[in-house]
C-alpha cells in the first residue's frame, strides 16, 4: 500500500512538473515567487517573510531517543518504517497553477518544496524555451573578489571535531564519507567591499570534502541580513548583488573543484549536504513541527528520514536552508548536471565535544 501511495505522488509530481516549467519561467520573471526574497538567508541566520507558524495539531506517535539504534540505515536504503506521518499534509490538495490558493502554513511550504523540486529536476533546456530553468549569472571566480569585494579564504588540514568547528563526525563512515583532515578544506567567505560596492559584513563558511562529495554549510549570514542586524544603512539597491550562499558558495565549491581536477586529484559529484547547526528560530520552530518532537528527542543521525516525495520532505525543502540548495543545484545545471535531492533527514547534531543539541538538515544528492 505504502508503495503504491508513493508511485501515485511521484506520478502527480512528475504531471506537475511537465506542466509548470512555462509557469514557474513566468513566476520566476514576474517576481510572484520570489529567487530569493530580500531577507532570505539560506544558512543559520534568521529566515523572513516565511509562513512558519507551526501546526501543531497534529501529534508524532514515533518519538526516537538520542541513543536509539534500531533504525540506523544507510541513505541509499528505504527505511522500514518510515518516518512520515500520514495525514500530516495532504499532497492531493495543492495546485501548483494556483497562485492564490489558500493554504495552511504547512501548505505553503509544501507547495515551495514542490515547486523547488520541479526546478531541480528540469532539464536544461535551450535559453528562452519553456523548459529552461535559468542559470545563475555569477559565473566567473575572479568576479567573487574583483567585481563584487568577496574576500575568499581556504583552509586546508584542520580537524573539523576541534574549535572552532566542533563539528562532530562519528557517524559520517555510515555515509561513506571519510573525516580525515587531509580530505576537508574550509571555504569562507567575508564580504569586505570594495571601490563600488560597501561592506556588508555577510560571511560565508562551508567545509567541503571533494573525494567524498560532500559539502557542510557549517556558518552562513548573507549580506541582507547583516545589513539589517548590523544597522549598516544600506538600502537593497546597494547591497552588492551577489549575496546568496547559493552562488558565493558555488563559485568557491566549483573554482576548488576545477582545481583538483587539472591536478588530477580523485573528485566525486556533490552527494551530501549538510545544513549544519540551524539557529534560526522559526525555522527550528518549524523543524519541531515537521518531525513532530524537539532537538532533544528528533534522535542523533540518521533522526527522521523523508523520502522527497512525502509531505514533510517537501516542507523541509521549502524552508530557507533547503531552498538554497535547491537553487545550487537549479541553477548550476551546465558544470553539475540534472541533480536533485531525493532523501532528506533532520536530526540532532550535538555540539562537540561538550553533546549540546543542535538541529541539522541533511540532503542526499542524486541524478534526476
Amino acid at each position: 500500500m505504502a508503495k503504491s501511495s508513493h508511485n501515485t505522488n511521484q506520478g502527480r509530481i512528475v504531471l506537475w512538473c511537465a506542466v509548470l516549467i512555462l509557469a514557474v519561467w513566468f513566476i520566476l520573471q514576474v517576481g510572484s515567487i520570489s529567487h530569493h526574497p530580500i531577507h532570505e538567508i539560506e544558512s543559520t541566520g534568521p529566515a523572513l517573510d516565511l509562513p512558519l507558524e507551526p501546526e501543531l495539531d497534529i501529534e508524532h506517535v514515533n518519538t526516537q531517543g538520542d541513543d536509539t539504534t534500531a533504525w540506523l540505515s544507510s541513505l541509499l536504503v528505504e527505511r522500514t518504517p518510515g518516518d512520515s506521518v500520514p495525514g500530516w499534509y495532504d499532497l492531493s490538495t495543492i495546485n501548483l497553477l494556483d497562485n492564490n490558493q489558500q493554504l495552511s502554513p504547512r501548505g505553503k511550504l509544501v507547495k515551495e518544496g514542490l515547486i523547488m523540486r520541479c526546478m531541480m529536476i528540469a532539464q536544461i533546456g535551450v535559453p528562452g524555451s519553456d523548459e529552461h530553468v535559468p542559470q545563475s549569472d555569477f559565473v566567473v571566480f575572479r568576479d567573487l573578489y574583483e567585481e563584487y569585494g568577496w574576500d575568499p579564504d581556504m583552509s586546508h588540514n584542520k580537524v573539523l571535531g576541534e574549535t572552532p568547528f566542533n563539528v562532530d563526525t562519528s557517524w559520517f563512515d555510515q555515509i561513506g564519507v571519510s573525516a580525515d583532515r587531509a580530505r576537508w578544506t574550509t571555504m569562507s567567505n567575508y564580504h569586505a567591499g570594495n571601490a563600488e560596492w560597501e561592506t556588508t559584513q555577510g560571511q560565508y563558511t562551508n567545509h567541503v570534502n571533494l573525494q567524498d562529495g560532500m559539502i557542510i554549510a557549517a556558518s552562513n549570514w548573507s549580506p541582507a541580513y547583516m545589513v539589517e542586524n548590523e544597522d549598516l544603512g544600506l538600502t537593497p539597491e546597494q547591497i552588492v548583488p551577489l549575496q546568496r550562499w547559493s552562488d558565493v558558495a558555488w563559485l568557491t565549491y566549483n573554482h576548488w573543484l576545477e582545481f583538483n581536477i587539472q591536478q588530477a586529484r580523485p573528485t566525486k559529484l556533490l552527494e551530501h549536504v549538510i545544513r549544519y547547526h540551524i539557529k534560526t528560530p522559526a525555522v527550528k520552530t518549524m523543524l519541531q513541527d515537521i518531525t513532530g518532537t524537539d532537538v532533544e528527542h528528533v534522535g542523533t543521525w540518521p533522526g527522521r528520514s523523508y523520502p522527497i516525495l512525502t509531505s514533510e520532505a517537501l516542507a523541509i525543502l521549502g524552508l530557507p536552508h533547503g531552498k538554497g540548495v535547491g537553487w545550487f543545484l537549479a541553477q548550476h545545471k551546465l558544470n553539475l548536471g540534472v541533480r536533485t535531492v531525493d532523501r532528506i533527514n533532520v536530526f540532532n547534531c550535538p555540539k562537540f565535544p561538550d553533546g549540546d543539541a543542535q538541529w541539522c538538515i541533511y540532503m542526499h544528492i542524486v541524478p534526476a
